[in-house]
């Protein structure tokens, strides 16, 4: 610390630490520790350049088995201390030429999550319709398919019915994956689920989903409402569905409730 007449002040090309005290603050330069940074060098060299590891990486090379093993450390800095005269420093700065090592310390690389668990709707936060376009487009070419044409009546129906059954399937598969991460990312204070999609998705409430079948009813009209709205959304100029239409696909829907399970 350098002082003046008036003001006492360090030196700039310190870190400064502003440390409270009371209602005011002390102001603290901070020196590295040369004893711990130069056993942080000697422990990493050690890692990094015995005989011992010297004979592992020649073995790897020869794709030779090692019985002990041996460590690596990447993405290894080197800092200088002292500039052109690093014995100003200490004697173990001078030791070691001012060389000193730094690990590697950044952010953590977070896994990207194939799919989020809903907080509030399953149905408007883990299903896209674009996802299903492909299969509404189907369903609409075979509602548009003239009734006395040439097509059977019966491959109409088998074809409309495979368009629900591929559609229903989709939304399964993301049921499965969602009842995987369930165990990790369902926090039941932070979620505002209804009751249903929890017996539904949670892998927690996997018995309730199996013994009872309460919930089966709702998660069945909701579904049949996705593919109407999805359809009417993603397809151009899609047919208009009457009451009929809504109807059939929720008693499709109601007929195949034991694969939702």
């Amino acid at each position: 610390m350098m002082s003046s007449d008036e003001t006492q002040t360090t030196s700039s090309k310190i870190k400064q630490v502003y440390f409270p005290v009371g209602n005011s603050y002390h102001q603290l330069s901070i020196l590295s520790n040369s004893g711990l940074i130069f056993e942080l060098r000697k422990r990493i060299d050690n890692l990094r350049f015995s005989e011992q590891v010297k004979e592992g990486r020649e073995l790897r090379r020869k794709n030779a088995y090692f019985e002990s093993g041996y460590s690596e450390i990447f993405d290894v800095a080197t800092i200088g201390y002292g500039g052109t005269k690093p014995q100003n420093i200490s004697v173990l700065n001078n030791q070691y030429g001012g060389k000193a090592h730094l690990l590697l310390s950044v952010p953590p690389v977070l896994q990207q999550r194939e799919m989020r668990f809903p907080t509030k709707n399953f149905f408007t936060q883990s299903l896209r319709y674009f996802d299903c376009r492909a299969f509404f487009e189907r369903l609409d070419k075979v509602f548009k398919i003239e009734r006395d044409g040439q097509i059977p009546l019966g491959k109409v129906r088998i074809a409309r019915d495979r368009c629900l059954g591929d559609i229903l399937e989709d939304i399964l598969r993301n049921v499965m994956t969602l009842r995987v991460a369930s165990t990790e990312q369902f926090r039941p204070e932070a979620s505002s689920i209804s009751s249903d999609q929890k017996i539904w998705l949670c892998e927690q409430y996997k018995r309730e989903r199996v013994n009872s079948d309460d919930w089966l009813s709702s998660i069945c009209e909701q579904i049949a409402g996705w593919i109407v709205s999805g359809y009417a959304k993603t397809v151009k100029q899609p047919v208009m569905l009457g009451e009929a239409e809504r109807q059939f696909i929720k008693d499709y829907i109601e007929d195949n409730r034991e694969v939702l399970k």
